[in-house]
């Protein structure tokens, strides 16, 4: 069964800890974490501090997703904190191995993440032993307005997965950005084995959407009030 993440960037930060508690009651594997600098990306998110507090919140695992120059030092200080999985932008490193061989050492799950433009190419079978997972953008990152989804996307995830099996590793792939209601199947049936879900999430009913999204993925047990409703 794939995973749904919930993207903690699309949170009401009013009640933050509040939506953590009902998205865990309610099932949610892990949550995901943007941080980002206003460098790398235009926008500010997450800040070690706040990954702190979040980690103060919950047991599941956090996802982090840096999007900062000089990943390597934030990686060390989340990592720290307890951060499960940390993921690095291939295009923000020119050493990527380098970084992810650190973050395993240093005990978390290392994932190598690619923007929208750049070629899974890059993907090269020496990355993809050492990578635990790859992240998929799906939209343009760090954009604070409303993007949508890449429908080039799925595409690009079928390209991977065939890189993945031909390398013989157990990368996963995950994939990030505008995903809702009208188009997880794809990406689902594309390959991805975790979505990274913000907005689609966040907006409306949250405990409703997260047993509605986790339904979709193959939880059967999940019962849903408007399973066939259009959003």
């Amino acid at each position: 069964m794939s995973k749904v993440s919930p993207s903690l960037y699309c949170a009401d930060s009013s009640r933050l800890n509040d939506q953590i508690q009902i998205l865990e009651q309610a099932g949610a594997e892990c949550f995901h974490i943007d941080m980002m600098d206003a460098v790398y990306v235009p926008s500010l998110a997450f800040s070690i501090p706040e990954v702190q507090s979040v980690k103060q919140a919950t047991n599941l695992p956090l996802d982090i997703h840096i999007m900062m120059v000089d990943p390597e030092r934030v990686a060390r200080k989340v990592i720290e904190l307890g951060a499960y999985s940390v993921n690095i932008h291939y295009e923000a490193n020119n050493d990527v191995i380098s970084v992810l061989e650190l973050i395993k050492s240093l005990g978390a799950k290392a994932g190598v993440v690619l923007n929208p433009e750049t070629s899974v190419e890059v993907l090269t079978d020496d990355i993809l032993r050492v990578a635990d997972a790859v992240q998929l953008m799906s939209v343009p990152p760090g954009e604070c307005t409303k993007q949508a989804f890449i429908y080039e996307t799925l595409q690009r995830i079928r390209q991977v997965k065939s890189k993945i099996t031909a390398t013989g590793s157990d990368t996963l792939i995950q994939v990030d950005g505008d995903i809702n209601f009208d188009n997880v199947k794809s990406v689902l049936e594309a390959g991805a084995d975790m979505v990274v879900v913000g907005a689609a999430l966040f907006h409306g009913d949250l405990l409703d959407n997260i047993k509605r999204f986790k339904y979709m993925l193959g939880d059967s047990t999940q019962e849903i009030k408007r399973v066939g409703a259009q959003h």
